[in-house]
């Protein structure tokens, strides 16, 4: 378990935090599978609030949120993955599995159940 000093979206951090879990719990000769990552205490963007005696700083923190934004605005405009972080790999050989994904009745008109 890796503990965030204070809310994050920054990519660049959240996968420092991630190596960093994965060095701690890393043992050689052991069989590893792929696995998720578990999220809480999420918090709206505007609603920061570092640790009193961390260091924090908002003028980074407001950098890097219009960096993500402006990779996020790239990736929206031109497509997924237009722009991505070097240690995400350039071959991708995996893909997730969705042989039993379940209908989106809420969220997809196409989808809308009818009778």
């Amino acid at each position: 378990m890796v503990d965030i000093a204070y809310p994050t979206a920054f990519t660049p951090d959240l996968m420092r935090y991630a190596i960093a879990g994965l060095d701690a719990m890393y043992r050689p000769g052991y069989r590893y599978k792929k696995a998720g990552v578990y999220l809480s205490k999420i918090t709206a963007g505007e609603a920061v609030q570092p640790d009193l005696f961390g260091v924090f700083s908002p003028d980074t923190h407001h950098r890097q949120g219009r960096f993500m934004f402006i990779v996020d605005a790239i990736n929206r405009i031109y497509g997924a993955n237009t722009l991505f972080f070097a240690a995400q790999g350039l071959a991708r050989p995996w893909a997730m599995h969705q042989r039993r994904l379940s209908q989106h009745f809420t969220t997809r008109w196409n989808e809308i159940l009818t009778i």
